[in-house]
C-alpha cells in the first residue's frame, strides 16, 4: 500500500508543475522588428521556450542600457536577439531606442495588396504597440499596403494609409487569427434562397466575391451587392453552405427583390449593420488545452489519493472490529453464568 501511495505522489509531482519566476505566454508570437534598450536597472532576466507554454530561466542577464533587436512579441513578453542568440524577456524591461521606424526593416511587396479591416484597428508609427498611436481606423474599411512584416507566411503587421495618415496596423493577433479579410477575385453562386441585408436572394444568384475570411465559426464571403460590400456567412455546422465558387458570370441587370417595401432607409441601415458585423476575435479564438489537461491529470491524481486514504482508514476500522469480537463473546458468557 505504501508503495502505491509513493508512486501516485511521484506521478503528481511530474504532471503538476509548480510556477516559476517568469510567467510563460501561452500565445502565438507576432513577428516584428525594432530596436530597443534594456531599462531594468538590474538587467533583464532571460528565458527560453521548450514548448508554447513551457519555458526555463537561463543564466544570461542582459545588462542595463544594452541595445537589443526585438524580433517577435508575445502577450507579456518579447523575443530579442542578444549576442546573436534569441532570448525571451519581459516587455516591462525594454523601451524603444527611438520613436521612428525605418521601412527598410520591412518587406516590400512586388505589387500592392488589399484587405478589409474587420474589427477596427489602431494605427501606430511602428510595428508594435510601444510606438506612438496615430489614429483608430473604423471597421469594414478597405486598406491597401505595400510593406509588411513576415510577408512570406501571414503578415503580422502591414503599412497602410488612411485619411492621409500613414502607419502600421496589426492584422495577426496573439492567437494566430487574422483580423482582416483577404482580397480575392472569384464569383460565388447561391445554393439556396436566403436573406441578405433585408433583401431576398434566390437560388442561383451569382455574386462577385471581393474578400474572404475563414474561422472556426465558418466562412465569410464579402461580395459586391448594390454597389456596397455585404457579408455572406456560411456556417461550419451541419447546415449546408449558402454559396460556393462558380465559373458563372454576374448578371448585372438582375436586381434582388425586397421582402418589405415599407422598410425605411434608417431601419434598413440598422439591419445592414447587424448583418454585416462579423465574428469577434474572442469567438474566433482557439482554446489552449495544455492547462486543461494538467488540471484534469491533477484532479485524477487527487481523487486517486483520496480513494487510497479512504480504503486504508476503512481497513483499519474493520481490523479494530474483528479484534473486539472475542472479548464481546466472553462478556456475554459471563453474564449468562
Amino acid at each position: 500500500m505504501k508503495k502505491i501511495i509513493l508512486f501516485l505522489l511521484i506521478i503528481s509531482c511530474i504532471f503538476i508543475k509548480p510556477n516559476i519566476d517568469v510567467k510563460a505566454d501561452a500565445s502565438v508570437p507576432v513577428i516584428t522588428a525594432y530596436e530597443a534598450i534594456i531599462t531594468n536597472p538590474d538587467g533583464a532576466k532571460t528565458y527560453k521556450y521548450e514548448t508554447l507554454a513551457e519555458h526555463y530561466i537561463t543564466d544570461v542577464v542582459i545588462p542595463y542600457n544594452q541595445e537589443v533587436m526585438v524580433v517577435s512579441e508575445y502577450a507579456n513578453s518579447v523575443q530579442v536577439k542578444y549576442n546573436n542568440v534569441k532570448y525571451s524577456i519581459s516587455k516591462d524591461d525594454i523601451t524603444l531606442k527611438n520613436g521612428e521606424y525605418s521601412l527598410s526593416n520591412a518587406t516590400h511587396l512586388d505589387s500592392p495588396k488589399k484587405v478589409l479591416n474587420l474589427y477596427g484597428s489602431v494605427m501606430y508609427s511602428g510595428p508594435s504597440a510601444k510606438f506612438k498611436k496615430i489614429i483608430t481606423i473604423p471597421k469594414e474599411m478597405e486598406l491597401s499596403y505595400e510593406y509588411a512584416l513576415d510577408a512570406s507566411y501571414a503578415p503580422s503587421w502591414i503599412y497602410v494609409e488612411y485619411n492621409n495618415y500613414k502607419g502600421w496596423i496589426q492584422i495577426l493577433d496573439g492567437r494566430g487569427n487574422l483580423e482582416v479579410a483577404e482580397e480575392v477575385n472569384y464569383n460565388v453562386i447561391a445554393l439556396k434562397d436566403f436573406e441578405l441585408n433585408n433583401q431576398h436572394i434566390t437560388k442561383g444568384t451569382v455574386f462577385k466575391c471581393l474578400y474572404y475570411y475563414s474561422s472556426m465559426g465558418g466562412e465569410q464571403h464579402y461580395v459586391q451587392f448594390n454597389n456596397k460590400i455585404a457579408m455572406i456567412h456560411s456556417s461550419s455546422s451541419n447546415d449546408s453552405p449558402l454559396v460556393e465558387k462558380t465559373d458563372a458570370q454576374v448578371e448585372q441587370s438582375s436586381e434582388p427583390v425586397k421582402t418589405d417595401e415599407k422598410e425605411d432607409i434608417d431601419e434598413q441601415n440598422i439591419t445592414d449593420d447587424k448583418q454585416i458585423e462579423p465574428l469577434t476575435p474572442q469567438q474566433n479564438s482557439n482554446f489552449d488545452y495544455t492547462t486543461i489537461i494538467y488540471l484534469c491529470i491533477g484532479a485524477a491524481v487527487l481523487i486517486a489519493l483520496t480513494s487510497m486514504v479512504t480504503i486504508i482508514l476503512i481497513n483499519k476500522k474493520n481490523k479494530g472490529k474483528v479484534s473486539n469480537e472475542p472479548q464481546s463473546i466472553t462478556n456475554e458468557e459471563n453474564v449468562e453464568k
